[in-house]
């Protein structure tokens, strides 16, 4: 049980709790669980000591170390596997609320990424994406689907489809060697596309693996996967964009900050 041997050998760097102190006992039992986990004395898949061990070792109620534990599992630092015990969780790639291309975001989070193209051909799209591209005739549409990697594991895969008149007519300037190589936002935004992408709109769903997805993805048909659809526009409110992208679930969160309307208190 390499987690809980791991404790007892970092123990001398954690506090102790402080029953002195105004922070209540369960959040200090829980900042120090927190700093085993950030300093990487317990690892993604490290079993979480016992309750009993933990009680030993600090000396608080099994009520407090239960509080300490449901925080963390609900915040998705650890999680719970019936009949075997309290795990630290994986670690979670983060899905930003910005118009900003995978590659760009996966390099804010310090992970290496790449793509494979598996798809590219030029046709008409069909009725449901000539809708999210607002005309009934789009005409001819680039499409491309990519498996997409973070520190070269298989993260997503995205099915984009790109008008060819938003990309001046040709989509030559969008080959496999090209998009294998830059981010796709990168290339639309360079010459001689030199497209002004300025905001758009998600939305995410839950779903499960097909097994186009999940061949893709390395991971069994049926997996919990993040659906997010994408439709993006111009400084001139014309769809340039519209691309889904399906993530694993075990490997992929979407994070959005939020705030009262109004202010604080409205």
């Amino acid at each position: 049980m390499r987690g809980a041997e791991s404790l007892d050998r970092h123990v001398v760097m954690m506090n102790l709790v402080d029953r002195s102190a105004p922070l209540p006992l369960y959040h200090q039992l829980k900042q120090a669980l927190m700093g085993e986990i950030r300093g990487d004395q317990l690892r993604p898949g490290d079993q979480l000591p016992t309750e009993a061990a933990i009680e030993e070792r600090y000396g608080v109620s099994r009520s407090t170390i239960r509080q300490a534990l449901n925080e963390l599992v609900l915040e998705g630092h650890v999680e719970r596997i019936q009949g075997k015990g309290t795990f630290v969780a994986p670690k979670r790639i983060t899905h930003l609320p910005y118009l900003t291309s995978f590659s760009e975001n996966m390099r804010s989070q310090g992970y290496t990424p790449s793509r494979r193209v598996v798809h590219r051909r030029t046709e008409d799209p069909p009725a449901d994406v000539a809708a999210k591209l607002e005309t009934e005739q789009p005409g001819e549409c680039l499409y491309l689907q990519r498996t997409l990697f973070a520190d070269g594991e298989p993260i997503g895969v995205a099915d984009t489809w790109l008008p060819v008149q938003v990309l001046g007519g040709s989509a030559d300037a969008l080959d496999v060697e090209r998009l294998e190589r830059s981010s796709l936002y990168g290339l639309l935004q360079a010459p001689p596309i030199e497209l002004d992408l300025h905001h758009g709109v998600e939305l995410i769903t839950p779903a499960v693996a097909d097994a186009e997805h999940a061949r893709l993805l390395e991971m069994p048909e049926g997996t919990p996967v993040l659906v997010v659809d994408r439709v993006s526009r111009d400084a001139a409110e014309r769809v340039v964009e519209s691309t889904r992208m399906v993530f694993d679930g075990n490997r992929y969160a979407y994070r959005v900050e939020m705030s009262r309307p109004g202010g604080p208190n409205p």
